[in-house]
């Protein structure tokens, strides 16, 4: 009984058995403590008799707090005890303090049930002998592995040397899974061995569904059992037993190959240990199931505190990926693009062949949709559990990117404000200090002399200034457009202030590729080259095409056509003006080139390319 307490998470267990009165106390109970409980509770004292009725589970009588409180306990659970149908005794929970008393009432019930059948066991001499292990198999439940090794030994001490295998029923995919540990072998192996309960076609499947136990002693080849089975398990000889709760089966129980084969006497000595065996697999099942549920909430409780960074960083999640896709029995677990482009993923085993997957829309990344994707190549599909945790996950990281992308806008917005400002201020003040400046030195200009020459020097420079300053206005204007919007800009600019044709053709859908960045490099590189068609290419119109090219659209390529009276290249080349050095140098910056293509008399094409990071 000592463990006990542990499996219910109470302070101390009491077991009273009335046929001999006898008492057994747990965690820090006294014999004297648990005898004083007994003998008030006993049939022939002041316990009413409707108050212990089979397997209620039910408060105290006020009468008896008193009672409880002198051993040092604030509140106390029982049940009855019954054997051969009688009742045979009262098992007794006692917290210390009232507000723990958060008890699973099937993982209670199925408690009692296992000490019911422990004291069941102790009455057959034929199975005293392993009655330790038979009464630890409930209150150590916990993990299938852990499980099947003391199944084994229990079934061995009654029938002899033996393997077993189990199979228990899954609610939500509804099929009767093979555990790890069947046989001795890994999840990767008894994972594909998963069988439909409909499929009367199967031993397994038969024995769950009538609740009869099924024996043969030449498993190969025996036409009512299909062979994939044993053949991957090995087995030759075996009773199949149903395993049942309340009526109702939740599994199946495989003992194998016994030197010699299985007697009669081997199933009713087994079917004696399927009752115990049933509560025990239950329990594990309750566990797995608890852990299942805190391991989610754990990895959601990480996901979801990743999602606040201000700024979203996917390879933050990879632990938590890795963490997810453990707890699901995910091959893979990844995150991938309306292309089918894989941005992350995680793959905690090798992916052999896919067979199940689960998908679930996780957001939006640079304009295009994203989802995250659990991969499984072995046994059965994605619960309903399952797909929901991976279904939760994809919102938690949706939201997160939707935050950054807020964050990102609001950021952007509150740079071309002030961007704005400065660019608006540079016009009204300083852009009309030059203009004045140009208009005092006007009249200077027309001087003879050392004195003219100063001012035309000084009004050059004024000029320059001034260009200068339109330069810096329009970057800071043109920030926050797009390479489409920046480049009509340009070419509105260039048409309205300096009488040259241009028409722009830009190919739709390459805004979403080109970062601001880019986009003013372009733009100010378009700007320079339509200027120098301005300056010396005679009348002429022009074209600015604005495409992706290379290969799966690597790069962005600007292209500026005149039809202008050309130059030879390397003349150009050699030249290599200040505006064109600048536009090399920030071309370069990003990684591109800047290619010049021209003759006399047949124009000049320049063109600007620079590679994408996706």
């Amino acid at each position: 009984m000592p463990h006990g307490a542990g499996v219910l998470d109470c302070d101390g267990v009491v077991m009273a058995v009335w046929d001999d009165t006898v008492a057994v106390g747990a965690d820090g109970l006294t014999s004297e403590d648990a005898g004083t409980l007994a003998e008030r509770f006993h049939p022939d004292q002041a316990a009413p008799p409707d108050r212990v009725t089979d397997a209620e589970i039910a408060v105290d009588l006020p009468s008896a707090r008193s009672v409880i409180e002198e051993m040092g306990f604030a509140s106390v659970m029982r049940s009855a005890l019954t054997l051969g149908g009688e009742n045979a005794g009262l098992l007794f929970f006692l917290w210390s303090d009232e507000a723990d008393r958060e008890t699973d009432q099937t993982l209670l019930k199925a408690l009692v049930r296992s000490c019911e059948s422990a004291l069941e066991f102790g009455r057959e001499t034929s199975l005293s002998e392993s009655l330790p292990e038979i009464d630890s198999l409930a209150l150590h439940a916990d993990t299938f592995p852990a499980l099947m090794p003391a199944i084994q030994r229990v079934v061995s001490a009654a029938l002899g040397p033996v393997g077993v295998g189990l199979s228990v029923y899954d609610d939500e995919s509804g099929l009767l899974v093979t555990t790890e540990g069947s046989f001795g072998l890994p999840a990767s192996v008894t994972a594909s061995y998963s069988i439909d309960p409909n499929d009367l076609h199967s031993n397994a499947a038969r024995v769950f569904e009538t609740q009869r136990p099924y024996t043969s002693n030449q498993v190969i080849g025996d036409p009512a059992i299909i062979q994939n089975y044993p053949i991957a398990f090995g087995i030759e000889s075996m009773i199949a037993l149903p395993l049942i709760v309340s009526g109702r089966s939740t599994g199946v129980l495989m003992v194998a190959n016994k030197e010699g084969g299985f007697s009669s006497s081997d199933v009713e000595k087994a079917l004696t240990l399927t009752p115990q065996i049933s509560i025990a697999v239950e329990l594990a099942r309750l566990n797995e199931a608890k852990r299942f549920h805190f391991a989610s909430e754990q990895v959601l409780a990480e996901l979801s505190a990743a999602t606040y960074d201000p700024i979203l960083d996917l390879d933050r999640f990879r632990p938590v990926f890795r963490w997810l896709a453990a707890i699901i029995r995910a091959n893979r677990l990844e995150i991938v693009t309306e292309d089918g482009t894989v941005l992350m993923y995680e793959q905690p085993e090798p992916l052999t062949e896919q067979q199940f997957d689960t998908s679930h829309p996780c957001g939006i990344l640079d304009g295009q949709s994203l989802r995250m994707r659990a991969v499984r190549s072995r046994g059965s599909a994605f619960s309903r559990t399952e797909s929901r945790l991976v279904n939760e996950a994809a919102r938690l990281l949706a939201e997160g990117l939707a935050r950054t992308t807020t964050l990102r806008h609001e950021a952007e917005l509150s740079q071309h404000r002030e961007r704005q400002r400065i660019a608006d201020d540079l016009h009204d003040d300083v852009s009309q200090l030059l203009l004045s400046a140009q208009k005092a030195l006007e009249p200077s200009t027309e001087l003879e002399g050392a004195a003219g020459e100063s001012a035309r020097r000084a009004t050059e420079l004024v000029h320059r200034a001034e260009a200068a300053l339109r330069d810096a206005i329009f970057v800071l204007n043109s920030s926050q457009h797009t390479l489409s919007e920046a480049l009509t800009e340009v070419v509105s600019a260039v048409n309205s202030h300096w009488s040259l044709e241009v028409k722009l053709d830009v190919d739709s859908g390459v805004d979403p590729f080109v970062s601001s960045k880019i986009t003013g490099v372009l733009a100010r590189g378009t700007r320079e080259a339509l200027m120098n068609t301005v300056k010396h290419a005679g009348p002429a119109t022009s074209r600015v095409i604005a495409r992706l090219v290379g290969q799966n659209d690597s790069h962005i390529e600007v292209d500026i056509v005149d039809n202008g009276q050309g130059a030879d290249t390397a003349a150009i080349t050699k030249t290599n003006g200040h505006g064109l050095t600048a536009m090399r140098r920030r071309v370069g910056a990003l990684g591109g080139t800047v290619d010049i293509d021209s003759q006399p008399g047949q124009g000049t094409k320049v063109s600007l390319r620079i590679p994408l990071t996706r």
